[in-house]
């Protein structure tokens, strides 16, 4: 088993490279014990690992609200939990996040049916509140985000999309859905990014806007807030 998280630290590491994933490396210092490292095999021969938080204690007699995490390229589940493990009042809520095989190769679409599979199969082995489930995504991540509420909309109540390169529009029969937004105020995607906002209030969605100053397209702690401020809005 040592030798197994001795190769999973490795690779969590070397992750960390990846140009898109540098400003995420200050949430890695290693591997976090109390977290449940799983793997899922995928129809075919992608294997993906997703990371497990959940709180302290007993669930509610609701369950917990859960926050689904996705990672940016060269990204990784564990540095998603380190995030919020390292907020200074970190959520009561179980985090689910995934690592996403060779997600530059894959579609939004695919990545988004993923990553609900693994949620349907976590339904059912955690005490977790149907009706409390928060996705968030951060670059890529937030573009799976993003296809994911499309694709799922009866079964989230908020979704926060970062940084997104991609972002897909709801289905008109899910006005109850929740969006906080977030992009620096330098970062390309800016524009698409308040585009969307508007758009997403014209059809009477709840939604958080933020415009971050002075960092381009690179992870901001007030991501992170917008998160928590959702997760407050769905309880």
């Amino acid at each position: 088993m040592r030798a197994w998280l001795g190769l999973l630290l490795v690779v969590v590491l070397a992750s960390c490279s990846r140009p898109d994933f540098v400003a995420l490396s200050g949430y890695i210092p290693g591997y976090v014990a109390d977290s449940e490292v799983n793997t899922w095999q995928q129809i075919g021969q992608t294997t993906t690992d997703y990371v497990i938080k959940a709180p302290t204690g007993t669930a509610p007699a609701t369950g917990w609200t859960t926050i689904v995490a996705l990672h940016p390229a060269g990204g990784n589940g564990q540095g998603m939990v380190q995030a919020f493990e390292r907020l200074p009042n970190p959520p009561e809520a179980l985090i689910l996040a995934p690592t996403i095989a060779d997600q530059s190769g894959m579609t939004y679409d695919a990545a988004a049916i993923i990553t609900h599979t693994i949620l349907e199969k976590i339904k059912a082995e955690y005490p977790i509140n149907p009706q409390q489930i928060v996705v968030f995504g951060y670059s890529q991540g937030g573009a799976t985000a993003s296809v994911y509420a499309q694709r799922y909309p009866e079964g989230v109540a908020g979704v926060a999309i970062t940084g997104a390169p991609v972002l897909a529009y709801p289905r008109q029969n899910a006005p109850n859905l929740k969006y906080a937004i977030g992009v620096g105020e330098n970062d390309p995607r800016k524009e698409p990014a308040t585009t969307f906002a508007q758009e997403l209030k014209q059809r009477n969605y709840p939604v958080e806007f933020e415009v971050i100053p002075g960092i381009g397209h690179e992870f901001a702690p007030q991501y992170l807030d917008m998160v928590l401020s959702l997760v407050s809005n769905v309880q």
